[in-house]
């Protein structure tokens, strides 16, 4: 071990023991009682096959507007018409929103 070293990992632990003295003077009670324990939180639920379906018929239907209008399909700004609909709660990038609509549809078939 180098001397920079083991200067260093002196200085951390003298610290370290100060920090310990210091906060077992501060800790009026031992004991577990004071820890509030938060409540719990609602999990969020998976999407539900019939918002997939609905959510799948809405790329389906932006996909052939821009089909008639573009030659490629601007998965971003589907995204965001997606989201002002409420539709995609879980999605946030126009690649994804890709993956999610190209697994569908091969799962589908």
């Amino acid at each position: 071990m180098t001397q920079k070293t083991s200067k260093t990992l002196t200085r951390g632990l003298f610290h370290n023991t100060q920090l310990r003295q210091q906060y077992t003077e501060n800790d009026d009670s031992t004991s577990d009682d004071s820890i509030e324990i938060p409540p719990r939180l609602p999990l969020q639920e998976t999407p539900k096959s019939s918002s997939m379906a609905i959510e799948f018929a809405f790329v389906g239907r932006f996909k052939r507007d821009c089909k008639s209008k573009f030659k490629t399909l601007n998965w971003g700004a589907c995204l965001l018409a997606g989201h002002k609909a409420g539709h995609f709660q879980r999605i946030t990038t126009g690649h994804s929103l890709r993956s999610f609509y190209n697994r569908h549809r091969k799962s589908k078939k």
